[in-house]
């Protein structure tokens, strides 16, 4: 397709040059623009038909400063496409989720409680704050709350909550797929999840949605819509 035309925003340098490469090796050098850019700050500077944000919002610190940048720039049935974390601040568990992991933990045999971080077995789960030095999820509770604030959506998705810290990269290379035990788990965990998603026992911390800049009619998951998506966070956290 020749009438495409790809802006990439990145600050860092050597992704800047590996996106150039790739361009390049795939011969469509002449359809992409490397703007170098900081979410924070940048400025719109042209008008964009679609917006893409691939894990990529849960890192950004001033996310009022770049919704408002994409509402503005995005032309009247321009889209933001969005597949995003949305959960606790940090990727870190809400209380009423914490409960949940915390039995499981429990139950659980040594080999599934080792962690690649340190590759000792925990004997209780360690809920990392991944933002205490850094920016992954420093305002990650924020994403979709804030968002709603400056677009509408029309397609929405929000799932997964407990079974996170069963799949991730802490602990989620425990899991082999080709053990039928394995298997079941996360079978059993992924129904849980659902039942406590759907009951509103927990919120979302995942989401793949579609938003504009004008009211659309939504299509969202049974019950799952934006609002009830958003977890309350004026409830006391003793976690």
């Amino acid at each position: 397709l020749e009438n495409i035309r790809l802006r990439l925003l990145e600050l860092s340098t050597d992704m800047r040059e590996r996106a150039a490469t790739a361009a390049a090796r795939m011969g469509v050098a002449n359809q992409v623009e490397l703007v170098t850019a900081d979410f924070n700050t940048w400025q719109a500077d042209t008008e964009h038909d679609v917006v893409v944000g691939i894990h990529a919002l849960h890192h950004v610190l001033d996310l009022e400063h770049l919704y408002g940048q994409i509402r503005d720039s995005l032309d009247r049935d321009g889209v933001l496409v969005v597949h995003d974390m949305i959960g606790r601040n940090g990727h870190r568990r809400w209380p009423e989720a914490l409960e949940v992991v915390d039995r499981i933990w429990a139950t659980l045999p040594p080999e599934l409680r080792r962690s690649s971080l340190t590759g000792q077995v925990d004997d209780q789960f360690v809920d990392i704050d991944r933002a205490a030095d850094g920016f992954d999820g420093i305002r990650a509770q924020d994403v979709l709350p804030v968002l709603l604030n400056y677009l509408h959506p029309s397609l929405f998705l929000g799932y997964a909550n407990v079974i996170d810290p069963f799949t991730d990269r802490i602990y989620g290379h425990n899991i082999d797929l080709a053990n039928p035990e394995h298997v079941a788990l996360l079978d059993h965990l992924g129904d849980l999840d659902d039942s406590l998603l759907d009951l509103g026992t927990v919120t979302p911390t995942h989401l793949t949605a579609l938003f504009h800049p004008t009211v659309q009619p939504l299509r969202a998951y049974g019950t799952r819509t934006p609002e009830r998506s958003v977890r309350d966070t004026s409830v006391v956290d003793t976690g």
